[in-house]
């Protein structure tokens, strides 16, 4: 698969096992609902594991069926008071006069009031979850606008809500799925007329600045993440 559109093996297989981090998950399963091939690529993995599971039945005292059949009625009883809240959830984000519509596995985002930080003239980014494993952001780029260059200390993963932007010769445009490596470069810019948002899982830090400069990268952080 292509890192630049598409999850990876490894990280399809995370994500059906259920082992991938919670943020990033969000961005899997954000993509994989627009993405037939990586839609059955889970399917099949998730199939593999019901079937082991399934074989191991026999050497369990564990009667698979009924414990599903209790689980299901347990997630029902949490499920049902709140089903018509889970129906119509404010899924639309508003930003520099655009409208974009969020998946549904991203719309808890908007229980409060999103952080957005300027740059440029019409781009913003806001952190909407912050972990020890990485931080979840959205970031808008306004038309032909770009992030400055920049490399990483680990890994940045990111899903296109809407619109499209270039990466180092990439077009990555709505529902692609992208992973940028530690010590990989690049500068994104918005080529749609509306601009593009974009929801990054970040690993550590991204880092701007280089040589006598470099101290300024953790400053440039700590203004982004302050309320």
């Amino acid at each position: 698969m292509d890192k630049y559109y598409h999850p990876n093996d490894s990280l399809i297989a995370e994500y059906a096992k259920g082992t991938i981090s919670p943020g990033l998950g969000l961005l899997v399963s954000a993509h994989i609902k627009q993405c037939e091939e990586c839609f059955f690529k889970v399917e099949n993995l998730s199939a593999r594991e019901a079937q082991s599971l399934k074989e191991a039945q026999g050497e369990s005292p564990i009667n698979l069926d009924e414990a599903f059949d209790t689980l299901m009625g347990e997630i029902d009883e949490i499920v049902e008071p709140t089903l018509q809240e889970e129906v119509n959830p404010v899924q639309t984000l508003h930003v520099k006069g655009q409208e974009f519509t969020l998946p549904l596995g991203l719309t808890f985002a908007l229980e409060k009031p999103v952080n957005w930080k300027e740059f440029g003239k019409k781009s913003c980014i806001a952190p909407v979850m912050e972990t020890e494993r990485g931080n979840l952001y959205f970031i808008y780029l306004g038309p032909g606008e770009e992030i400055p260059n920049h490399d990483h200390e680990a890994v940045e993963y990111s899903y296109v809500v809407q619109g499209c932007y270039e990466s180092q010769g990439h077009f990555l445009s709505t529902g692609t799925f992208s992973q940028f490596n530690n010590g990989e470069q690049h500068s994104p810019r918005a080529v749609s007329d509306d601009g593009c948002l974009v929801v990054s899982w970040v690993e550590k830090r991204l880092n701007f600045f280089t040589g006598v400069f470099s101290p300024l990268n953790k400053l440039l952080w700590w203004y982004l993440h302050k309320a």
